[in-house]
């Protein structure tokens, strides 16, 4: 194949184009303008659920995929948290043993989860909530593996304002569908 040299001229001709291009499309004001385009956001690779009224978020982390935080007047406070771990994490009793010693309490066998688990159900999918109290420390956590993930919902912190907050995790577990990605 036989080319064409490029020769100078040729040269000059592809520049002046080129100035002459980028003098026409930038207008005549001698200013220079930035713009900025916002990222699309993408799709949610998540369950969707309804946050209560009240909760703020909470503590970011690359662990969590929802976080939020309740305080009262009384400078009290609760940390929940959603995360969401491939498999099932270990198993129940090694969650449940984690999460006891995050309030200071012992770890216990297989035949004492019953003082602590309680089966349930999450968008018609089978659960576990866990429930433990020590020394003005409340956890509340509901354990459910959907999509071949073990997805957590933590409460913890502040007894008496993890009492008073306790119908509203509830109702924050349960509003949460986890349909995502998926055709019905």
């Amino acid at each position: 194949m036989l080319r064409k040299p490029f020769n100078a001229l040729s040269w000059r001709i592809t520049c002046l184009g080129l100035l002459a291009l980028l003098t026409f499309s930038c207008g005549d004001s001698g200013e220079v303008s930035i713009y900025s385009i916002p990222k699309a956001k993408a799709k949610s690779q998540g369950p969707h659920w309804e946050v209560p009224e009240g909760w703020k978020p909470g503590k970011e982390s690359a662990m969590r995929v929802g976080s939020f935080s309740v305080s009262d007047d009384n400078g009290s406070s609760l940390d929940i948290s959603v995360t969401a771990f491939p498999g099932d994490t270990g198993g129940l009793l090694a969650n449940v043993n984690r999460w006891l010693a995050q309030i200071d309490l012992q770890p216990v066998d297989e035949g004492d989860l019953e003082n602590y688990v309680t089966e349930t159900e999450v968008d018609n999918t089978p659960a576990h909530l866990v429930q433990a109290e020590n020394d003005g420390k409340a956890l509340r956590v509901l354990a459910v593996t959907v999509h071949d993930k073990t997805w957590f919902f933590k409460m913890m912190g502040d007894f008496k304002l993890a009492e008073k907050e306790r119908d509203t995790f509830d109702k924050f577990v349960h509003s949460t569908d986890f349909h995502f990605g998926h055709n019905h």
